[in-house]
């Protein structure tokens, strides 16, 4: 399944790739999937990515995307370096081939994520 926007017209013609297009609310879609990959080049912080772990995926992102630092070295998560689809497909067999560290996810999301961390980061701030 491939949920989202963007030119890609050889995915439209693949028999290994059914199409939805974009979808008003992709988390409907997350306990059909074993994987969430983010191939865009340049997505600062895809939040559909911590989305997509809050329901347990394995998650794929190009290095070069926000999100690859954060999940980079999570186990059942995957960053590829080069933007081909040999890396990227290797980036998808390597996180499938390991089991998601759901507590490493819940520790990164709490950082960058949770309540608590944004109120301190919005409190310093507003401290001089």
């Amino acid at each position: 399944y491939w949920i989202g926007g963007g030119y890609a017209p050889e995915l439209y013609f693949s028999n290994n790739v059914h199409w939805m297009g974009y979808q008003e609310h992709p988390r409907d879609y997350y306990p059909l999937i074993d994987l969430f990959f983010l191939s865009s080049r340049d997505e600062p912080l895809g939040m559909v990515c911590a989305e997509a772990l809050m329901h347990e995926k394995h998650c794929v992102s190009y290095g070069n995307a926000g999100y690859a630092e954060l999940i980079r070295g999570i186990s059942g998560c995957a960053v590829y370096e080069e933007y081909t689809v040999t890396s990227a497909y290797d980036a998808i067999r390597r996180a499938l081939a390991s089991t998601l560290d759901c507590e490493a996810v819940k520790a990164m999301l709490e950082i960058t994520s949770g309540a608590d961390a944004f109120i301190q980061r919005f409190d310093s701030f507003l401290v001089e």
